[in-house]
C-alpha cells in the first residue's frame, strides 16, 4: 500500500504497522491530511485543519517511541545490584561552621558605593 493510502487502514492495522517501524506517525499524519487536502472542498468535514501543529505531534510522538525503545533496552540491563548515585564522581562538600564575626565597618562597604547618604547606599528610584 502507497504511503498516500495510509488513511485507509483500519486502526488495528495501524497500529501492527507503527509497531513494527513500517511506517511512521508522521507518515501517517501527511496522508490524512493530503486526503483532507484533497476531499475537504467537496465533504466539509472539518472547520480549521491545522497541518504545522499536527505534523509537529506526530514528529513528537515517533521520537517519544524511539525514546520508549531505548528506555526499554535500559531497563533489560541488570541494575539490581548497583547502588544509586546521584553523581558518578565523589562529592566533597567543602563547607565551614556558622559562626558570627564582626560586620564589615560602614566605610568600608561603602566604599564603591556609587553614592551614599546617612551611611546607606543611595540609588536613583527605578520607576
Amino acid at each position: 500500500m502507497a504511503d498516500n493510502r495510509l488513511y485507509e487502514l483500519t486502526l488495528e492495522e495501524t497500529l501492527d504497522k507503527l509497531s513494527r517501524g513500517e511506517i511512521t506517525s508522521v507518515n501517517l499524519t501527511q496522508a490524512v491530511l493530503d486526503r483532507i487536502n484533497e476531499q475537504d472542498d467537496a465533504v466539509r468535514a472539518y472547520i480549521c485543519v491545522q497541518p504545522e501543529i499536527a505534523l509537529e505531534m506526530a514528529k513528537f510522538r515517533d521520537q517519544s517511541l524511539s525514546f520508549s525503545a531505548f528506555v526499554g533496552a535500559l531497563q533489560a540491563v541488570g541494575t539490581d545490584v548497583v547502588a544509586p548515585t546521584t553523581s558518578s564522581l565523589t562529592l566533597n562538600h567543602v563547607t565551614r561552621a556558622d559562626g558570627i564575626k564582626p560586620a564589615l565597618p560602614v566605610a568600608e562597604a561603602l566604599a564603591n558605593a556609587p553614592a551614599a547618604k546617612d551611611d546607606q547606599f543611595w540609588l536613583k528610584p527605578v520607576l
